[in-house]
């Protein structure tokens, strides 16, 4: 896959209060990616985790008891697709911001949805359109920095689920779980545990990747939110990716209970696993491991993905979902959706790891 300039990474914090509530959408800044020109505040962000929780945020939201008339809302959507589910943003925005909604639902391929696709170069679904009912509510000053206009309408910036159009150069051969994380970021850690059974369930019928959140500085040097220590871990782990890739999950695992001290613990998770350590710390320590984070970084910057856990699926023909893989049982329906003959597609999975939330 050609890959694209990489964007910079936001600012390191110390504060652990600070990763809770780590906000991926900065409404000023759009990504330049290489797969497809995707709509400005890509990443499931500020405005999506403000509505669902308010408190955690720190943002003020004045909920009014008595919204004053309607607002308009068109939900621009694709029919078919089983990960598009609005009602949660609807919900909240009428619970958290208190609109008093009137919801429509445009399919993304009439000739309304299609207007207003094009007219905020939208490649994604399901987008949340207002007209100008939305700056009489009281709800608008809540909403007013989450807001694009264009002539009479309001975009809110939400990342979509699905996207409309495919990653024009993909190569891919098989179903594709992309997840991308930091090595020491406890939600992160939280998905590669939830993401072992779908990989012991379909196995190679499946190309699992994971890729690291960090940022390049151009000098051989890396940063992470976490400081050092993760920089370490990730260096770490992508050597045993490319060395040791058949003990790369249960190394994971292994470390996954202490991952706020890589340093201290990976040793003896890697010698439990089969893993050669003398060849980690070789390949961690110089020019190659620092090239295969490089890489790894790049393709995480390609995808726009900034906040840890974050997950695609991507089909044959390139076409990308954004989901989440805590959320195990949606992960399969996708894949099984592309290929409903593979033998994950009979697995069933425990309620442990059917809950997606937090990020760093």
């Amino acid at each position: 896959m050609a890959k694209n300039k990489p964007v910079k990474d936001k600012e390191e914090v110390s504060k652990e209060e600070e990763d809770v509530i780590e906000l991926n959408l900065n409404f000023s800044k759009t990504h330049a990616f290489i797969l497809i020109a995707l709509l400005a505040g890509f990443g499931l962000g500020y405005a999506t985790h403000m509505l669902t929780n308010p408190q955690a945020t720190g943002a003020a939201v004045n909920v009014p008891s008595n919204t004053a008339g309607k607002v308009n809302l068109k939900v621009i959507n694709d029919p078919d697709c089983s990960v598009c589910d609005p009602t949660g943003i609807i919900a909240s925005l009428e619970s958290n911001v208190g609109l008093n909604l009137n919801v429509q639902t445009v399919d993304y391929d009439s000739t309304e949805g299609k207007r207003l696709m094009q007219l905020f170069n939208l490649r994604g679904v399901p987008a949340y359109v207002f007209d100008t009912t939305i700056e009489d509510s009281e709800g608008y000053q809540t909403l007013s920095q989450y807001l694009s206009k264009q002539g009479n309408d309001y975009l809110l910036s939400v990342s979509p689920s699905k996207f409309t159009e495919p990653i024009a150069d993909w190569t891919g051969t098989k179903p594709t779980v992309m997840l991308f994380v930091m090595s020491q970021c406890p939600f992160g850690v939280q998905a590669e545990k939830a993401a072992k059974p779908l990989i012991d369930a379909f196995g190679d019928e499946i190309d699992f990747q994971v890729h690291y959140i960090a940022t390049d500085n151009g000098d051989g040097t890396f940063g992470s939110l976490h400081g050092q220590n993760e920089v370490n871990g990730d260096l770490r782990q992508v050597c045993i990716q490319k060395y040791f890739p058949d003990k790369f999950w249960d190394h994971l695992l292994c470390v996954e209970p202490n991952y706020t001290q890589l340093d201290s613990v990976w040793e003896g998770c890697a010698t439990q696993n089969g893993i050669d350590v003398e060849t980690i710390k070789t390949c961690a320590s110089g020019s190659e491991g620092a090239q295969l984070l490089k890489d790894s970084i790049e393709v995480t910057n390609d995808f726009g993905a900034t906040g840890s856990p974050t997950t695609y699926v991507v089909d044959l023909d390139g076409m990308l979902y954004r989901t989440d893989v805590r959320s195990t049982a949606q992960v399969q329906a996708l894949l099984c959706g592309i290929d409903p003959d593979m033998t994950g597609c009979d697995a069933v999975f425990s309620e442990s790891t059917a809950t997606a939330s937090g990020g760093c």
